[in-house]
């Protein structure tokens, strides 16, 4: 049910996030462990459970993830160079969804698809100030 408070998954039925489960990767960061390097090829979402994570650029830190925050959801659709650090701040349990798990579910299941899709357009026009 975590994915559940997640806004990448909040529009997706229950049954689709059930078959999510058996696919997330647990992980635990300790202070100042970093999750994501800037220019790393990445394909791996992250869902922050508990904890917090600093988005950095340069050193300079740009945003901060909480509770049921997402990193990298770009690169798990389009691998590409991460465009920035990602580093825990606090001790953090982290969820973890690969790019290969992720196109399984939305192949099987349109809905996943379309509430992903709509989330990041939402991002997109509120970061471009629409």
């Amino acid at each position: 049910m975590i994915l559940k408070s997640v806004d990448l998954f909040a529009g997706i039925e229950d049954v689709y996030l059930a078959e999510f489960a058996p696919v997330v990767e647990e992980l635990f960061l300790d202070p100042g462990q970093a999750l994501i390097a800037a220019g790393s090829m990445g394909t791996t979402l992250y869902i922050v459970v508990n904890g917090s994570l600093g988005v950095e650029r340069k050193g300079v830190e740009i945003a901060r993830l909480g509770r049921f925050d997402v990193a990298g959801e770009l690169a798990a659709f389009d691998p590409q160079p991460r465009s920035a650090d990602v580093v825990a701040r606090e001790a953090s349990h982290i969820l973890a969804l690969s790019q290969a798990h992720l196109e399984t579910l939305i192949a099987s299941h349109m809905d996943i698809a379309t509430s992903i899709i709509q989330t990041l357009s939402r991002r997109l026009r509120k970061a471009l100030g629409g």
